[in-house]
């Protein structure tokens, strides 16, 4: 069964009704969205049009700021190019001054042989004058200036010939300014005496002088008069210049045709004498060709003068023509209205006036302004170029700001924190690891700035400086270290060298630490710069070299003891070949007079004799120390006095201290112990100390004193020897010992008396001292054992063996015949036959020939030499060689030393004593006797 409402639903009427339900709920929501959006759009909207306000006046300020930053690099510009004249005629104004500073004349300058005497033809007139017109043909003459002078100045008037020589030399500095700067149209000298005058670069005299001749000119005092009436010299006079100081002129249109231009001048002064006027010109092309090439900016740009009129623009408003204009003719009426100095008053930064934007800049020290006018409309069309892209940005910002923050929180915020925390983490780790490596270096690492102050520093060197890292930062680091003033002096210097393409240096320095220790440090200083290339940081890396030094040191020592000893083989090569020489000479003196004391026929000859024998002998003695220093083994010594040395020494050199008015003071106590040494020897030593100083108190002016001390201390005897001379440098001191090195001048010293004085006390087991500074003389100390139980010879032995009878019959081989002679002489007086050889294979005829008891042979024979003729003994007469003595000048020859190792020969060394050969021969003849079997076995041999 159905009712009304079982039927099927009306169309329309519940479906409408779900719907409208929905819609409902659409629109909600869609209002709903439609606030959510609208609310923080509104106030984003207003946002957004503050900030176009804001960036409108931001952009105006960057505009204006851009502008005037260009405007700025326009003023250097002009800076630079009005720097060129001013710095060149102050230049020749000080060339000039200076040429005639003391007021006396250098000569003629080599200008004046160039201008020549010659009267000009021009318009009508003869000019009659000084010119270099001559030099318009001639080769080179364009780097001539055109030069003209009154005949009086050149011919007549001397007062004025150092001004006229200074200016002709001028020439020559003008031409290179002109060759060095572009801006430079012409340079001049206008003389105050009007009577000559030079200009720059040179042009024929007609196009020079036309105007003036035109004007009634007829001499060159008239034509000068008539320059002198321009700006350029008036503003230089002392009524119109009292402070002398540099000016411009106004502009003004060049008659030679280069176009409106302005001077500039200094006034010319000899001490206070007004000489003339230095003046330059440029041309206003230069200033609007330097505008031309700079950035385009909005307005006009323009180069003011202090009168306001205008040398060069560019821009919409710059007028076409080339002719100064007045400033009011580039500004709006009411800016044109105001006075001058309110237009022309410098400022940083653009200011409005009048409803320009006007920036006005004063080119340095100069009475010339950079005047930049810019009006609204020109600013604004600016403007709009900026303007746009913004505008452009700002409307995307508001249909993409909502969407933006939803995807970049999701998507990008949110991953973009997790990436930075995790990057994060690893610069952590990266920075951890870049620490610890440096600071487990064991070099020293630092940061500083340019004024020393520390940024970083790792452990190795604060353990160095011994501070802490926070102690350390922020300090200034040469407070705590001290470095040596000169080493100081480089590091500054090397730092103000770094520059950005060579920003590494390797420094050495000494270094004093907080707790007194000396430092060799090398230091690689690296310089950080920022874009502009100034110096922001300093990081070095450095190690202390001191151990490595100190080894480079002790290598030098050695290297320098090495030498040494080489200078000293040297020196006793040189003193053997020097003994060796003098031996044979000496050996016949030696003998001879010792024959001539015993055989004088009466008591004066025979005391001649004993004089001449003496010399000789200590001649030979002196020899022989030189030899035994040469061999560097101890000499034979004897008991003796060295006060009695020290006597001989003062009387040896007597004359030469009493005429060189030395005052000598000897001090040499009664009791002083003997010492165990070679008096001839000591002797030397004394004397070279002596004769040092007296060469050294030559150069005193005042009182020469020498004083000579001895004393017994502990267990030896000490001696000095001290003048009140200059004294010495510390180098000099330290060189004194050194063989061969000498302050004397050629001729006085040979520079190893001190080196051979020393080994002589180091061979008495001694030293040798020197105590010295400048101005404080010089003191040197001899320090020698005292004797001890030293062996004697017995001179009695000695005598016994000189008494008795002897027979034999010897052989003497010298090559030196005088020697044999000498020897065969001596030997024959005692009863002995003697034979003579003079050469090796003579002697080995003789040995052949005759039974020798004893053979006395020289080692260093030609021919056959003395080891030869033993070697040949051994088959001839080898029973001989057991009876051989061996004579020798050559003491250090290794020939030696292989014979008497071998053979154990008896040596007797040059120039020979002969008493000591005699006791020798009768040595070996006694013995000999005492073996009858061999001397039959020799003569069997020989027969």
């Amino acid at each position: 069964m159905n009712n009304g409402t079982d039927g099927p639903p009306v169309q329309g009427g519940p479906r409408q009704s779900t719907e409208t339900t929905f819609g409902r709920g659409v629109r909600g929501l869609a209002r709903r969205s439609a606030l959510l959006i609208l609310a923080p759009l509104l106030p984003l909207l207003l946002f957004i049009g503050f900030l176009a306000a804001q960036l409108y006046a931001d952009q105006r300020r960057t505009v204006l700021a851009d502008i005037a930053s260009q405007t700025g690099d326009q003023r250097a510009a002009l800076e630079t190019l009005l720097d060129a004249p001013s710095t060149h005629v102050q230049r020749l104004a000080a060339f000039i001054a200076d040429r005639l500073a003391d007021g006396v004349p250098r000569g003629p300058s080599p200008m004046r042989s160039v201008i020549r005497r010659s009267v000009q033809p021009i318009g009508g007139a003869a000019i009659d004058g000084y010119f270099t017109e001559h030099l318009a043909t001639e080769q080179g003459a364009r780097g001539i200036g055109f030069v003209m002078a009154e005949p009086r100045l050149i011919d007549e008037l001397a007062p004025r010939y150092g001004e006229v020589d200074a200016v002709l030399d001028l020439l020559e500095p003008i031409r290179l300014g002109h060759l060095t700067s572009p801006y430079l149209q012409w340079t001049y000298f206008f003389s105050e005496s009007r009577q000559f005058a030079v200009l720059y670069p040179p042009f024929p005299s007609a196009e020079v002088l036309a105007n003036s001749v035109a004007g009634g000119a007829r001499r060159i005092e008239d034509i000068l008069a008539d320059w002198n009436d321009y700006d350029i010299f008036r503003l230089g006079t002392p009524d119109t210049n009292p402070e002398r100081k540099l000016y411009w002129t106004k502009p003004y249109l060049d008659a030679a045709g280069a176009g409106w231009m302005v001077s500039h001048g200094v006034p010319v002064y000899a001490a206070d004498r007004f000489l003339g006027v230095i003046g330059t010109d440029v041309v206003l092309r230069h200033f609007e060709t330097l505008l031309a090439g700079l950035s385009q900016a909005p307005g006009t740009v323009a180069v003011v003068n202090a009168e306001g009129q205008v040398l060069a623009m560019r821009g919409a408003d710059a007028p076409p023509s080339q002719a100064p204009w007045p400033i009011a003719a580039i500004l709006p009426e009411d800016a044109a209205r105001l006075p001058l100095a309110d237009i022309l008053a410098p400022s940083e930064g653009f200011r409005s006036v009048a409803g320009v934007n006007l920036l006005v800049q004063k080119a340095g020290a100069e009475p010339f302004w950079l005047v930049h006018s810019i009006r609204e409309p020109e600013l604004r069309t600016a403007l709009l170029a900026r303007l746009a892209p913004s505008g452009v940005v700002l409307l995307g910002v508001i249909a993409s700001l909502a969407v933006a923050v939803l995807v970049l929180s999701r998507y990008l915020v949110r991953p973009g924190l997790m990436l930075v925390r995790h990057s994060q983490r690893r610069i952590e780790e990266r920075e951890a690891e870049y620490r610890a490596l440096i600071e487990t270096q064991t070099e020293f690492v630092v940061r500083f700035q340019p004024d020393s102050r520390v940024l970083f520093a790792n452990q190795a060197f604060c353990r160095h400086v011994g501070m802490g890292r926070d102690e350390m930062i922020g300090e200034i680091l040469t407070d705590h270290i001290t470095i040596e003033p000169e080493d100081e002096a480089r590091l500054h210097e090397a730092v103000a060298n770094l520059t950005p393409e060579k920003p590494t240096m390797l420094l050495e320095l000494r270094v004093t630490q907080s707790d007194g220790r000396i430092c060799d440090e090398e230091w690689v200083e690296t310089g950080i710069f920022d874009a502009d290339g100034r110096l922001q940081v300093i990081q070095a890396v450095g190690r202390d070299v001191t151990e490595r030094k100190e080894t480079a040191r002790a290598l030098e020592r050695q290297r320098e003891a090495l030498h040494q000893s080489e200078k000293l083989a040297a020196l006793g090569s040189l003193l053997a070949g020097v003994a060796h020489e003098l031996n044979n000479p000496l050996s016949v003196v030696i003998g001879y007079s010792q024959m001539l004391v015993e055989l004088a026929p009466d008591a004066a000859t025979r005391e001649r004799a004993s004089h001449v024998h003496a010399a000789a002998d200590r001649c030979g003695r002196i020899v022989k120390s030189f030899l035994a220093m040469a061999r560097a083994k101890p000499p034979e010594r004897r008991r003796l006095f060295i006060g009695d040395v020290i006597s001989d020494a003062l009387t040896l050199a007597n004359y030469a201290l009493r005429t060189h008015s030395v005052k000598v003071t000897c001090d040499v106590p009664d009791d002083l112990a003997s010492v165990n040494g070679d008096r001839d020897q000591l002797h030397q030593v004394f004397v070279n100390l002596v004769v040092n100083a007296q060469q050294a108190l030559a150069a005193n002016l005042g009182p020469r004193q020498l004083t000579i001390s001895a004393r017994t201390e502990g267990a030896g005897v000490v001696v000095e020897v001290t003048d009140n001379g200059p004294g010495m440098t510390e180098e000099v001191r330290r060189r004194a010992f050194e063989p061969f090195f000498t302050t004397k001048p050629q001729g006085v010293g040979t520079g190893i008396g001190l080196s051979v004085s020393r080994g002589i006390i180091d061979a008495h087991g001694g030293a040798l001292e020197l105590t010295s500074a400048p101005g404080c003389g010089a003191t040197f100390t001899v320090r020698i054992p005292a004797a001890s139980g030293l062996h004697v010879v017995d001179d009695a032995e000695h005598d016994l063996l000189l008494e008795g009878p002897v027979e034999g019959q010897l052989l003497v081989v010298d090559d030196e015949e005088e020697i044999a002679e000498l020897i065969a002489d001596q030997l024959a007086r005692d009863g002995l036959i003697v034979d003579v050889a003079t050469n090796g294979q003579v002697a080995l005829d003789l040995v052949r020939a005759r039974a020798y008891d004893l053979l006395i042979v020289d080692l260093r024979m030609p021919d056959m030499d003395g080891p030869q003729l033993i070697s040949r003994l051994k088959r001839v007469a080898p029973a001989l060689l057991s009876r051989v003595i061996v004579v020798t000048g050559d003491a250090l020859a290794g020939e030696l030393d292989a014979v008497v190792s071998t053979h154990g020969f008896p040596v007797l060394e040059k120039p020979l004593d002969l008493d000591m050969l005699k006791r020798e021969v009768r040595r070996k003849l006694l013995s000999a006797a005492s073996e009858p079997e061999d001397r039959g076995i020799h003569e069997a041999h020989a027969s």
